[in-house]
């Protein structure tokens, strides 16, 4: 006896239909179960049990089926052989069909921000003597495997950038893998460098995005400003400057340039004095990627008090006189010198009060003295006068007037 060798024949006619035909001494099958595979037969998803096909001699078919557009199909039968049927096993087939499935290359970078091929990747401005990592996530969303993964970074800043870690594969239908790059520049200014992903991917093989990021020496975006005091008072200095963080201020006394006299702490403010001279100081903004400087004088006025009194006043024999003695830079102190027997000054208060008794001139001096200097009058011709008082009318009826020449303070040291 002579039987015909085993013939076997799978394949997918349709979208819809899986055809396994078996002949000649093949033995025949009690069941038959197909499964479809999209990833390269890694994973196998079963489609049920298939039916004998009528008229034919142990075919059997799968229908009512919605295949992918390519990968493999797998057919398993449940054979029996031996005497009587008694010992059974499992026969097999796989066959490829359609369009060979693919992988498919989508990058994150960072994590949750999809980017294409030739997306620019900004790293952002690196803090000073620190780093910028940025998370980038590789996805395989082909139903082949994503394979040779390898990541590199070229270009005229690399030496900027470093890969913390790389991708790790092969990647199956919808893995997911993660690695750092790292933004650590060694001097200020924009850097620019290409970081490239390679894969199995056909029309990605090489994923590159345009990676940069800058550095920021300090800018002074607000000097401090030159101030006008007066002696014994203090000034604020501040300032205002933008670079990459974290900014260092350190303030001086002296000329610009003149390290020899640090004064204050690490703060944008720096607060001088009492002074009693005019003064200049400076400041340094600095950061590891260079210094910005910038001075400022403090002008430091004398306090000596500016005599503010009205020029001119009425007054009239037997009737009540007053006016007050102003002058600036209070609290102030009053002293008259060579007063009229009817004339009184209160020192407080600088009120000069009284009733002319007759007319006649006066000469006299006044003084205003503050806690640091006393501003004397001088008088118009040689003497030391606040002004004098003129045509004070002896009869009650007739109005005169009363003129305070304001003249020039004369600067005397307490």
């Amino acid at each position: 006896m002579v039987n015909d060798p085993a013939t076997s024949s799978l394949s997918v006619p349709n979208a819809n239909r899986i055809e396994w035909l078996r002949g000649g001494s093949s033995p025949e099958a009690s069941v038959v179960t197909f499964e479809v595979s999209e990833d390269g037969q890694i994973t196998w998803e079963p489609l049920g049990i298939g039916r004998p096909i009528p008229i034919t001699n142990n075919g059997w078919e799968k229908i009512n089926i919605v295949l992918p557009a390519g990968g493999h199909v797998r057919a398993t039968a449940r054979v029996h052989s031996g005497s009587y049927g008694g010992s059974s096993g499992l026969v097999q087939a796989i066959t490829a069909f359609g369009v060979p499935p693919a992988p498919e290359i989508t990058v994150e970078a960072p994590v949750q921000t999809l980017v294409s091929d030739g997306d620019p990747l900004q790293c952002g401005t690196a803090p000073s003597a620190g780093v910028v990592e940025i998370s980038i996530q590789i996805k395989n969303t082909g139903p082949a495997p994503l394979t040779g993964l390898e990541s590199s970074i070229d270009g005229a800043g690399a030496s900027n950038f470093t890969l913390v870690s790389s991708p790790a594969g092969p990647l199956v239908r919808n893995g997911i893998s993660t690695f750092i790059v790292r933004f650590a520049p060694m001097t200020a200014g924009l850097k620019t460098a290409a970081l490239h992903i390679l894969s199995n991917d056909a029309d990605e093989a090489s994923f590159d995005l345009n990676l940069t990021g800058e550095a920021l020496a300090p800018t002074i975006t607000t000097p401090p400003p030159a101030a006008t005091i007066y002696e014994d008072s203090e000034a604020t200095l501040s300032v205002a400057a933008m670079g990459s963080q974290p900014l260092a201020y350190q303030w001086y006394l002296g000329p610009l340039g003149d390290v020899s006299q640090p004064l204050g702490t690490n703060e944008e403010t720096f607060s001088a004095g009492p002074l009693l001279a005019t003064t200049t100081y400076w400041v340094r903004v600095s950061n590891s990627y260079g210094n910005a400087d910038y001075a400022a004088t403090i002008t430091v006025n004398q306090r000596i008090p500016v005599f503010t009194s009205a020029l001119e006043l009425n007054g009239a024999t037997g009737e009540l006189f007053a006016s007050q003695v102003t002058a600036t830079l209070g609290p102030l102190t009053f002293a008259a010198d060579a007063l009229p027997p009817w004339l009184n000054l209160d020192p407080a208060t600088g009120w000069l009060t009284g009733t002319p008794t007759g007319a006649g001139t006066w000469i006299i001096q006044i003084s205003a003295m503050n806690d640091r200097r006393t501003a004397t009058a001088p008088q118009g011709e040689g003497g030391n006068a606040l002004g004098y008082f003129v045509g004070l009318a002896p009869v009650k009826d007739m109005a005169a007037t009363v003129k305070i020449l304001r003249l020039l303070a004369e600067k005397v040291d307490v």
